[in-house]
């Protein structure tokens, strides 16, 4: 619980920190005063466009997957957010952690590399989510009215399909050159420690030096004055059209009679849409917003469902690449590394400290499964037990029940249901 905060100056940086009472946790956010209000009719979207591609490359952590991996291994979960006014970059985890999770969340923002080809892959995945919100007739709704009501400073956020089929590389590179700077940004954290006891860890961290070197590099950064001419002219680009399709691949629920049952089921929902993720987004670049397992923990006969939103164009590919992963158990066993293993067991376990409440997890256990924990240590020692192995044999279990494959398109549907063969 939070019961005071700070607000002042360290060196060149603004600082606001709550001073928590919680000891195992840590977060902390860069939040710059740059949003969709300050683009131009042609750049609408632009601000959106520059968070994703903030994910997609850096100096010092390598690609995408790297860096994301990096964050896990330490117990940070990270993520971001563009508003109309702001955009923010924040991270929780351990605060055994605190001096690198800020360190890799400083990298993050102040040191991407911003890869062509990353941006190029980005824009499908944007124009699906583009797609998503305008399919959503109630969120279509507030949307025209903000803009009829406050005019095109509140603009859709997310840009239009012809602003982002049209956005340069050059013109982002200059967005972020001009606006992510010490000067417009301000350092959030909440963490146990004093005021005193933050500045210390700020200046072993050489926090400061490491932001201005970043400034200096993109200061000095020459680009070709293209702006007038669109990306896609110049690299001849196809972008696939934005008819959202999702795949579903629903199987029926393992039913969960024992404790260790209930803690593997969620650590390896959240393994697999790591690896379906990493393997189909970032790594071959499709076309596609969303992919994800999740499972029900609810016992028989619920569902568990493992999707992807896809444009039309890359369907086939997608169900495709989802099937030999989801159905080839030697190519499954290879992809759940080690290092993949560890680091999601360290972030669930930090969920574990962070999320449930000692009272809420045993009333939700015993309603749901009519399985009682003793005491909360014995499902931290539980959990520990785990093994990889243990997340391969549920998994195989689970994907080897009968299967759906469910496809949408507008109001059409096609379904089709059938025995898997393994």
């Amino acid at each position: 619980m939070t019961v005071k905060y700070h607000y002042y100056r360290f060196k060149d940086l603004n600082i606001i920190h709550f001073q928590s009472k919680n000891k195992q946790l840590s977060k902390f956010a860069y939040k710059f005063k740059i949003g969709s209000s300050v683009e131009l009719p042609d750049e609408w979207g632009l601000a959106h466009m520059l968070e994703h591609n903030i994910f997609k490359g850096n100096k010092i952590h390598g690609n995408s997957i790297d860096l994301n991996r990096k964050f896990k291994e330490i117990g940070y979960a990270r993520n971001a957010s563009t508003g109309t006014d702001n955009t923010c970059y924040y991270a929780t985890g351990l605060s055994s952690f605190f001096s690198e999770g800020l360190n890799l969340l400083t990298d993050l923002v102040f040191h991407p590399s911003f890869p062509e080809d990353e941006f190029i892959k980005e824009k499908n995945p944007i124009l699906n989510e583009l797609e998503m919100y305008a399919s959503d007739p109630i969120g279509n709704f507030f949307e025209m009215g903000r803009e009829l009501i406050l005019g095109e400073r509140e603009h859709n956020i997310v840009g239009t399909k012809k602003t982002i089929r049209n956005m340069n590389y050059d013109t982002m590179i200059r967005f972020y050159k001009r606006y992510y700077t010490l000067e417009n940004v301000t350092l959030i954290i909440e963490d146990h420690r004093s005021r005193k006891e933050i500045e210390k860890l700020l200046n072993k961290m050489e926090l400061i030096q490491s932001i201005q070197k970043s400034e200096e590099v993109f200061n000095g950064l020459q680009l070709p004055n293209l702006a007038n001419r669109s990306f896609n002219e110049r690299n001849k680009t196809f972008f696939a059209t934005t008819d959202s399709m999702a795949i579903v691949y629903s199987h029926q629920s393992l039913e969960i009679k024992n404790k260790i049952d209930i803690l593997i089921a969620p650590l390896a929902e959240q393994i697999l849409s790591d690896i379906l993720y990493e393997e189909i987004r970032d790594r071959m670049g499709l076309a596609t917003y969303s992919i994800q397992a999740s499972f029900s923990r609810e016992g028989y006969p619920s569902i568990s469902n493992v999707y992807a939103l896809v444009s039309l164009d890359n369907l086939k590919k997608v169900k495709n690449e989802m099937a030999k992963i989801l159905y080839n158990h030697a190519r499954l066993n290879s992809l759940i590394t080690d290092q993949l293993y560890l680091s999601n067991k360290l972030l669930r376990n930090v969920d574990l400290i962070s999320i449930y409440n000692e009272d809420v997890w045993y009333a939700k256990v015993y309603q749901r499964h009519n399985v009682h924990f003793d005491s909360y240590e014995e499902i931290l020692s539980l959990y520990d037990s785990i093994t990889k192995e243990d997340i391969l044999t549920f998994l195989k279990t689970l994907l080897s029940r009968k299967k759906s494959i469910l496809i949408l398109k507008g109001n059409e549907r096609r379904f089709k249901r059938d025995e898997l063969n393994q």
